[in-house]
């Protein structure tokens, strides 16, 4: 299964290449330290029971509790914020006008990081938001983005973290774990 081509980012799961140094993150996004924090679930192909097929998972899950604080992995601007449906807010923790288009549908709520050189990160299924984010705002690497929670499509608690590296389409989202350098 490792040698299955994404329809995401047309690559096998161990066919992506190194990520250029200013790319590398600084943290992880839970333990906020070098620490790995507990993989759950890990970037390419799975097997979805509900479906009874393999999808590609665009990115990797990690375990927490409920309410478990989320931190930014690197320094960058909050590009966007979703709500629990998936729509864009501009506010943290509320709720899109009525009949919105979801940016990111079975997401939840979610906080994206813009990073420069065209490196985002995605914090997916938050139960909360940090109500001090503002939108286009610069946040250091450590800064609390939200809680740890199971909104939009799924079924337990924990943080779907994504890296898209090249723009912040679907189409450019890596595997996370090469972002990680034993240097930092």
């Amino acid at each position: 299964l490792a040698n299955q081509v994404s329809r995401v980012t047309g690559q096998t799961a161990t066919e992506q290449a190194a990520p250029a140094a200013s790319a590398l993150l600084t943290n992880w996004p839970l333990s906020h330290t070098d620490s790995p924090d507990v993989l759950n679930s890990y970037f390419g192909p799975r097997w979805r029971i509900s479906q009874n097929a393999y999808e590609f998972h665009p990115g990797i899950d990690l375990a927490a509790p409920y309410g478990t604080s989320v931190y930014a992995a690197k320094t960058g601007k909050v590009r966007l914020m979703t709500d629990t449906s998936g729509c864009k807010i501009t506010t943290p923790n509320t709720t899109a006008p009525a009949g919105c288009t979801p940016s990111y549908p079975g997401g939840g709520m979610i906080v994206q990081l813009d990073h420069g050189n065209n490196v985002y990160t995605n914090y997916l299924h938050l139960s909360s938001q940090t109500p001090s984010l503002t939108m286009g705002a610069t946040v250091q690497a450590g800064t609390e983005l939200g809680k740890v929670g199971h909104s939009g499509n799924t079924t337990f608690d924990h943080l779907h973290f994504e890296v898209r590296d090249g723009s912040y389409y679907s189409a450019d989202t890596k595997n996370p774990l090469p972002y990680r350098s034993e240097e930092h």
